[in-house]
């Protein structure tokens, strides 16, 4: 199954509640007792709120849209004045969609264009005109545009993963696709 047609097809799929919820908030978000809609008690832990730092799962699907094609505009700058970043929640799985095709058609727009000189050249990200660090444009597109994009969607497998969703094969299968586990939906039937 590719990633669009997990997407398409998976825990995002209709304008469900999914993209609010966190593995901490839950579907019972009033609940003290259930962890992400699983009916689980976390039993000594079932006071604990939720840190600030813990995003909802639509809070970070969408910087996963977003993020190749606000990363090559970025880069394609030579000096960028650092952002206030935000972690707006989308109204829906069509908005998380929509935006994702764009962001990666421009992403690729940018990589085709990149010559080996362009990447080589210095990029700078400053705070009120001071230079905060410098590396070459092509560290920027490694390190922000391709791995923090990989660093958050292993950080949304995990959240599929307390929320009770199967889990999309990235490097390979995972233990919810995989024929070689003992036992599950993906697992081989011995007749």
């Amino acid at each position: 199954m590719s990633l669009w047609e997990y997407v398409n097809a998976g825990p995002l799929s209709g304008d469900n509640d999914a993209l609010g919820r966190s593995p901490h908030r839950g579907a019972g978000a009033g609940s003290r007792h259930d962890t992400a809609g699983t009916g689980a008690d976390p039993g000594s832990q079932a006071e604990l709120a939720s840190p600030p730092q813990v995003l909802s799962l639509g809070q970070l699907a969408l910087p996963i849209a977003t993020n190749p094609g606000g990363v090559a505009q970025v880069a394609a700058q030579d000096t960028f004045e650092k952002p206030q970043f935000d972690r707006p929640e989308p109204t829906s799985k069509r908005e998380v969609l929509e935006a994702l095709g764009p962001s990666v058609a421009s992403a690729f727009e940018f990589l085709r264009g990149l010559d080996d000189a362009r990447a080589a050249q210095t990029w700078t990200m400053t705070l009120a005109g001071a230079t905060l660090f410098s590396v070459p444009r092509i560290g920027l597109v490694r390190t922000v545009m391709l791995n923090h994009w990989y660093h958050h969607r292993g950080e949304m497998q995990v959240y599929l993963r307390l929320l009770g969703v199967p889990v999309p094969s990235v490097y390979g299968p995972t233990a919810d696709e995989d024929p070689f586990v003992a036992s599950g939906p993906g697992a081989l039937q011995t007749t």
